[in-house]
């Protein structure tokens, strides 16, 4: 049941809460306004921070440091205590010295070049080999020679007996003859002949031959040409020379080049080249050698005042100590803290470190955030803000996020927004419909907005168009009135929430307004107001059985006629409360719906009626609709 105020119109005004609303939200937007910008996010921040524990134990911190307790000063320690090093120490008077500078040049120099060179060269085995060899006695430096090892080759041929027998065959008288007949065509002739008449082809006896046929026969004829060359003197000289004893030797000899090798090494060996290459040879010393030149240089080099100086530094234990310090890690370590130690940067935190805590704290981060705190602290906006952000006036705005919003300023239906008729016309049909029962048809013609209002007209029309009967399906029907509907049920849809709208009934019996809410099926059905003979807040819904439950609440119609007025829902999991103009009309636990619905506003005749003025009309000045932000 309503209450007393309801029921007898006792509500706030409309201008007044919209009025109200608006002051409130310019100061909202202004909050949040302030929230979003980033003097009051730093101030937030710091406030955080400068009240906390955390910086009052850093200050203490800041103040308390001590410089003995930094890592500048241990490393400064470290340093210091390197800085005593003996080995450190002979290091950097090495590295100071002049000795150091006049080595390093002499390192650079093409005289330690040369002295490397020759010093490398002098123990090599081929100058020992030279020098070994120059202190030989003039035999032992011939008998090391190319020239003596041909002296013995000569000998060792001279000695050869086949040799030897090669050189008397080719003295004996007839040597000629018979080296210019070798190889003729004659002895060839004679040769193939001479094997004709030994070989067992040739068998005629000659006695039996004819005169005639000894002149055509061609073996006796072979016959007769070789009986004829043996008795040659070229022949008979070529076989006597044969049948010397020195004949093989020749033979063996004469392709074998050892004859050949042997006049060359007799030309040379008695030739006046090798008398004079063999006494220079057994005449060499070894300063006539460029193997003792080099030696010379080299003992000079060495000799040398640069270079006993370079040798005497090389080899002193300072050096020996620089050398091994230079390799150390120590070394590196040293220098790395003795760049730190004379750094900006270790001089600054000694200096800051030596302070007295008042002064190191006026230093710090931690100050110039404590004053920035301060200076934001007497902001107009920062003070403005903390002292209006948790006031209660506000407690609406944090309470709802806004997600629908129409005020049809456009003058115009945002049909990207708005179903200009029943939803599942539109979803099956794409074309309006109306129930059986309904004695109007929904047009778009009904709808129109003018002063950024909508309105929805019903009127006396006669039209022909669906309607639904549940028995027979969609039938062709005639209308006598016409009305409007719109709807979001293609466009937003939300579970939860509040829900609401600023809307004028004018007189309108028996003309049927709306603002209410449905699913994709016929309940859950909430009608957030709905005006007929009264102002009805009703809920349907289904609980497990066929039948459909539901609750009214009525309130007089005609306290609420001609006046805008703002009708809300608030749904929650736990209930379902409708108010006019904040004021509570009712409150509900059961049936509370748990799907995502659509809202829709709506006028139509729904029975039958006497006669009435008309055209009838429902304005909506705006929709809204919004989403909790409590978790």
């Amino acid at each position: 049941m309503a209450s007393l105020r309801i029921t007898l119109g006792f509500v706030p005004s409309t201008e007044k809460i919209e009025s109200s609303r608006e002051k409130i939200n310019i100061e909202w937007s202004k909050l949040k306004e302030i929230e979003a910008s980033t003097g009051l996010k730093r101030f937030l921040e710091l406030d955080k921070f400068i009240n906390s524990a955390e910086f009052t134990t850093r200050k203490e911190e800041i103040e308390s440091q001590k410089f003995s307790d930094t890592e500048e000063y241990k490393k400064e320690q470290e340093y210091l205590e390197l800085k005593k090093d003996k080995d450190l120490k002979t290091y950097y008077s090495v590295k100071k010295s002049k000795n150091l500078v006049e080595f390093q040049n002499m390192q650079k120099s093409q005289d330690l070049v040369k002295f490397n060179e020759l010093e490398i060269f002098l123990k090599s085995e081929s100058f020992n080999k030279v020098k070994e060899y120059m202190a030989l006695p003039s035999k032992k430096k011939f008998e090391q020679s190319k020239e003596y090892k041909a002296l013995q080759d000569y000998n060792k041929l001279k000695k050869l007996q086949s040799l030897q027998n090669y050189f008397k065959f080719i003295k004996i008288s007839g040597y000629k003859e018979f080296e210019s007949f070798e190889g003729s065509a004659e002895l060839k002739e004679f040769e193939n002949l001479e094997k004709f008449a030994a070989s067992s082809v040739y068998t005629t006896n000659p006695k039996q031959l004819s005169k005639e046929e000894k002149e055509t026969n061609s073996d006796y004829q072979k016959i007769l040409k070789f009986r004829e060359l043996s008795k040659s003197k070229k022949i008979k000289n070529y076989k006597n020379l044969q049948k010397s004893k020195f004949y093989d030797d020749y033979l063996k000899m004469k392709d074998s080049g050892e004859v050949v090798a042997f006049q060359e090494l007799e030309k040379y060996i008695k030739s006046n080249e090798f008398k004079q290459t063999k006494k220079k040879i057994e005449s060499q010393k070894f300063k006539d050698t460029p193997e003792y030149s080099k030696e010379q240089e080299y003992l000079k080099l060495k000799k040398s005042k640069a270079f006993k100086e370079y040798n005497k530094f090389k080899d002193s234990k300072d050096f020996e100590t620089y050398n091994q310090v230079e390799k150390l890690e120590k070394l590196a370590r040293f220098e790395k803290l003795e760049t730190f130690v004379n750094s900006e940067e270790f001089s600054e935190v000694k200096k800051y470190m030596l302070l007295s805590p008042k002064k190191k704290f006026e230093q710090s981060e931690e100050k110039q955030m404590l004053e920035e705190y301060n200076n934001l602290k007497n902001n107009e906006d920062v003070k403005y803000y903390q002292k209006n952000i948790h006031s209660k006036r506000y407690e609406e705005f944090q309470k709802w996020q806004e997600t629908f919003a129409e005020d049809f300023k456009d003058n115009t239906i945002d049909i990207n927004r708005w179903c200009t008729r029943y939803f599942w016309g539109d979803k099956l049909l794409k074309d309006s419909y109306s129930l059986a029962s309904d004695k109007h048809f929904v047009t778009k013609n009904n709808l129109r907005v003018e002063e950024s209002a909508l309105k929805i007209i019903t009127k006396r029309e006669s039209v022909k168009g669906k309607a639904w009967d549940p028995s027979v399906g969609f039938i062709e029907k005639d209308f006598e009135f016409t009305s409007g509907v719109v709807n979001t049920g293609n466009s937003f849809r939300q579970k939860y929430g509040k829900f609401e709208a600023k809307i004028r009934f004018n007189k309108h019996q028996p003309v049927n307004h709306a603002f209410w809410m449905v699913s994709d099926k016929k309940v859950p059905h909430i009608d957030i107001v709905k005006s007929d003979k009264h102002l009805s807040f009703n809920n349907f819904w289904m609980n497990g059985s066929p039948n459909v439950h539901k609750n009214v609440n009525l309130v007089k119609t005609s306290r609420y006629n001609s006046k805008y007025y703002i009708y809300s829902l608030e749904w929650t999991p736990e209930y379902l409360e409708w108010k006019i103009n904040g004021i509570t009309v009712a409150k509900q636990t059961k049936g509370i719906p748990d799907t995502p619905m659509y809202i829709a506003l709506s006028s139509g005749l729904y029975s039958e009626f006497n006669n009435y003025t008309e055209p009838v009309e429902m304005d909506i000045d705006w929709v809204k609709c919004y989403q909790t932000t409590e978790a």
